[in-house]
């Protein structure tokens, strides 16, 4: 089997696969695809009706016979196209209604004769423009094996454009079937479980499975109208330098139009654009860039109206009427809304600057752009992983924080540690200071109870020192990786015993001394005042002093009379306060109750007191004498300590020290100078902050801490571990969880990206691919063949636009020329028009496509306008083609591809249909497309000719 043989047999394969069709070897009504050899080995024909091309194939494998081939070949074409071109005279049978044929050679070359044929065909394009009247193409072949296997790839013949009718031929409702991967993914999602070998990860797929599949559609709404929308006329009115334009959009004889409009630049095609795309979509790009910019204060859609459509020369409304209605009424309210009105439009529309941008935008936003869509299931299954991801680490994290663990730590009994120390802290917090500075003011104030209280400071710092509890947790985590839960909690309750020990000692301490802190309690005012006139006498200036006379033995007498009385009634309101503290927590606590039941009969005594009018009354009475009583005494107090302050400040002025001994002693004796006499006393208070040092220690004495004593150690210990244990199984699911999230999503994505990258081409890839080669001439001279690249960056697909191998890819901006690059935007133009754009606006418009091709791409260009509008005529899809272009001559390709006619803009100040525009008709209509000669044999029925 030869090389072309190879080639015939993938070509009846693809026509049967993607179009349904049938290559037959003449022509008939039911046939569109005719396949000749014309008795040649090396020869063959393929004459397909809906594109309107007549395709040459010629296989070469003898290099020194490639030069005469090709150029045989080449002179053969170039009388073949000539053939082709409009006629007069025509019989019906030999005429083609649906328009002129084009030719395209291809050459099936061994890999021995490439470099002879590019010599040739470089030599032949220099010595005439042959590229400009038919396009050519080349397969090289090693042999007809690995011919096989590179036609198989879907690159080697794009001019058929096999996936792009095979798109352009389904209806709106297939459409989301044919771009989305959805029965990939589903089978992905179906054997999914078994990729993971830990059973908690497998648990999740499965789950996420269930709600994914629960919550998923197979297909996604793309929102398309019934019809897609068909204007008949754009009329334009005082827009910029247009007085007045109608933009035809229709034509009465067919539902496939083309209007090609010429203007040198400056006479308004860009204008006419923008009406026709605020027309369409209610926007326009330049509007959008306008309403963004930041050097315009407060840029509104009126605004644009106003200042920029409207002509500098007049204050005229400018106006884009459709049937009558002006568009330019309901304009986008912001940025947002005039972006989001031309996305829609995507695929009807593409301005100068579109086609280069689609290979300049970043990989993100270009896969935002082409890929949704591609499978509603994927990207619920992705966001699901995403979304529980990102739950998993915020509940993490969260869990983290409650319990002050650094997000560095990983080790298990680092973790454990941590929530030990947690939840001993919070039920169990460490002794406040206070404890420690209370026993040791027990020791310096009340010796009789200082060696106690140092003993228990000791116990208490044994039993709460941070360095004990650190021990605990050390000895709880070994305990709990040996499994040995019990332990554990012995352990934490062994702690806490002791800890509860010495709180047990301290609280019968405090009731041991708490006679003692009650008389110091009761007499601070009176200590603080005689401890500072007793430092002040300590300190007077001697040198100044009066003499030191000593009082008379009357006064001393006076003294200690005064003193006697004195401590007499202090003994006395202090048996007043204790009564009196007694009867308040009777009526606060059971008098009331006791009271229900026996009204008249005491409790302590029971005697009976029905006469004073029972116990309630008897308590109360008794109370309010207490508080006469206790008040009297307080008076009685007050005055004799009055007359003694007064003796005391007359002893101070004779010299003498304004306490008498007696009463130093007694100072001594109460603030724990016991042994070594007042004399200590006095020296201690020759220090300046002496007296405060000592209130100090009397005021932490008489104001001692809570001491939280635990009723059941073993609730208590049973309850603090319960809380560790419950805690540090959670933390280690929680610690877990992100990480087996995230192994999902690592093979979710993998495997969905991979689904892309094999769905691509078969898809959106194949249609753009196929339509930019058709455009590109002499596409044996690229560096590679673009291709369209799936990457997934955290949960969010990128597409970039490649050129080279796995090992060397490049992005194709940075490779190839700014023509070919264009080409690659328009392509995806129209990939976009057939898989979206139609079911819209049965309209394609393009201003000044051409400005970066030469004549060859443009001629190429045109070659497939040509047969983009032949092919909706066959298949019975309504299309306006719009084409703005600023060369002459271009225009006029232009529109012989098309309906042979032309509007061109005059070069004028003002742009009015009646003075400066002018419609061009190229050929009279008794001109007509002719059938290729071999398609009008004589065996050939009039019938058979392409309605």
């Amino acid at each position: 089997m030869n090389a072309l043989e190879v080639f015939e047999k993938w070509l009846r394969s693809e026509y049967l696969e993607k179009l349904d069709v049938q290559l037959n070897d003449h022509l008939s009504p039911k046939s569109s695809a005719v396949w000749m050899r014309n008795g040649s080995d090396t020869h063959a024909s393929l004459f397909d009706v809906d594109l309107g091309i007549w395709f040459k194939f010629v296989e070469l494998i003898e290099p020194e016979k490639v030069s005469s081939r090709v150029q045989e070949s080449i002179q053969a074409s170039l009388a073949d196209a000539a053939q082709l071109l409009w006629k007069t005279g025509l019989p019906g049978e030999s005429q083609d209604r649906s328009g002129a044929w084009t030719l395209t050679l291809i050459f099936l070359i061994h890999s021995s004769c490439r470099l002879d044929w590019e010599k040739s065909i470089q030599t032949l394009r220099a010595e005439s423009g042959f590229t400009e009247e038919f396009s050519i193409d080349v397969i090289v072949f090693n042999d007809p094996i690995s011919l096989s296997t590179q036609l198989q790839s879907g690159t080697a013949m794009p001019q058929l454009l096999l996936s792009s009718r095979k798109l352009l031929l389904l209806p709106a409702q297939n459409i989301d079937s044919w771009l989305s991967a959805d029965a990939e993914v589903k089978k992905l999602l179906d054997d999914l479980p078994n990729r993971f070998s830990n059973s908690q990860e497998r648990k999740l797929v499965e789950g996420m499975i269930e709600q994914v599949l629960k919550d998923s559609s197979s297909t996604t709404d793309h929102g398309f109208p019934a019809a897609p929308l068909h204007l008949d006329s754009v009329k334009i009115t005082s827009l910029r330098n247009i007085s007045d334009f109608t933009l035809k959009l229709r034509s009465p004889d067919s539902d496939v139009f083309a209007h090609i409009i010429h203007g040198p630049n400056g006479t308004g095609k860009s204008s006419i654009f923008e009406a026709l795309s605020i027309a369409v979509a209610g926007s326009s790009r330049r509007m959008a860039d306008y309403l963004v910019d930041p050097d315009i204060y407060r840029p509104t859609s009126a605004a644009y109206v106003k200042n920029v459509l409207a002509p500098l020369a007049t204050n005229q409304n400018p106006q884009v009427e459709v049937s009558g209605s002006n568009v330019l009424s309901n304009m986008p309210v912001d940025a947002q809304e005039a972006d989001l009105r031309l996305i829609a439009s995507d695929g009807t529309l593409l301005a100068q600057e579109d086609a280069r941008n689609f290979v300049e935008t970043p990989g993100r936003n270009l896969g935002a752009r082409v890929l949704t869509g591609y499978s509603v299931l994927a990207q619920n299954v992705q966001s699901f992983c995403e979304r529980e991801y990102g739950l998993a680490n915020s509940k993490r994290q969260e869990w983290l924080r409650k319990f002050g663990i650094a997000a560095s730590v990983t080790r298990e009994e680092s973790r454990l540690t941590k929530l030990i120390e947690h939840f001993i802290g919070q039920y169990h917090p460490f002794g406040t200071q206070q404890l420690g500075f209370w026993l040791a003011a027990i020791q310096q104030r009340i010796p009789n109870y200082s060696v106690e209280a140092k003993s228990l400071a000791f116990d208490w710092s044994e039993a709460d020192a941070k360095s004990k509890r650190d021990d605990l947790a050390k000895i709880v985590v070994q305990l709990d990786r040996l499994g040995a839960n019990a332990e554990c909690e012995r352990a934490v309750f062994g702690w806490i015993q002791k800890r509860n020990k010495a709180l047990l000692e301290m609280t019968a301490l405090k009731t041991k001394i708490k006679k003692t802190c009650d008389d110091i309690t009761e007499q601070r005012p009176e200590l603080e005042e005689d401890l500072q006139k007793w430092q002040r006498w300590l300190f007077r200036d001697t040198s100044t002093a009066a003499g030191s006379d000593t009082p008379s033995q009357e006064a001393l007498s006076e003294e200690k009379n005064l003193n006697s009385q004195l401590q007499i009634t202090k003994d006395v309101g202090l048996s007043y306060s204790e009564q009196l503290q007694h009867l308040k927590q009777v009526q606060s606590t059971f008098l009331s109750s006791w009271a229900k039941d026996h009204p008249e009969l005491c409790p302590t005594c029971n005697a009976d007191h029905s006469l004073e009018g029972g116990i309630v009354s008897v308590v109360k009475k008794l109370s309010e004498d207490l508080e006469l009583r206790l008040g009297a005494a307080r008076k009685q107090y007050a005055e004799i300590l009055s007359k003694v302050r007064e003796l005391q400040k007359s002893h101070e002025q004779l010299g003498q020290c304004p306490l008498n001994e007696e009463r130093r002693s007694a100072i001594a004796h109460l603030l724990g100078f016991t042994d070594q006499g007042y004399e200590a006393l006095e020296s201690f208070l020759k220090q300046k902050d002496a007296v405060d040092i000592l209130l100090q220690s009397l005021d932490l004495l008489i104001s001692p801490p809570q001491l939280p004593l635990i009723d059941d150690t073993e609730v208590a210990a049973s309850r603090v571990w319960s809380e560790i244990e419950t805690e540090n199984a959670r933390g280690a699911a929680l610690w877990a969880l992100p990480d087996r999230w995230s192994n999902i999503r690592k093979v979710v994505d993998s495997e969905c990206l991979l689904i892309i990258q094999r769905h691509l081409p078969k898809t959106l890839q194949a249609v753009w691919a196929e339509i930019a080669m058709t455009i590109t001439p002499a596409r044996w001279n690229l560096a590679d063949q673009p291709r369209l690249i799936a990457e997934s960056k955290r949960g969010s697909e990128s597409l970039r636009i490649l050129v080279g191998d796995d090992k060397r890819q490049i992005g194709v901006q940075h490779i190839f020329n700014q023509a070919e690059n264009h080409i690659l935007g328009l392509a995806w133009f129209f990939t976009r028009y057939l898989s979206s754009g139609r079911f819209k606006h049965s309209l394609v418009a393009l201003d000044d496509p051409a400005q970066e091709m030469d004549q060859t791409t443009f001629r190429s260009f045109t070659r497939l306008i040509q047969t983009f509008c032949r092919l909706h005529e066959r298949y019975g899809r309504p299309l306006t083609l719009v084409l703005l272009l600023h060369q002459e001559d271009r225009a006029l390709d232009a529109a012989r591809a098309t309906n042979h006619q032309v509007t061109s803009l005059k070069w004028a100040r003002e742009i009015s249909s009646s003075a400066s525009v002018e419609h061009l008709i190229l050929i009279s209509p008794e001109f007509k497309a002719p059938l290729p000669k071999v398609l009008q044999s004589p065996k050939l029925n009039s019938q058979t000719a392409p309605a």
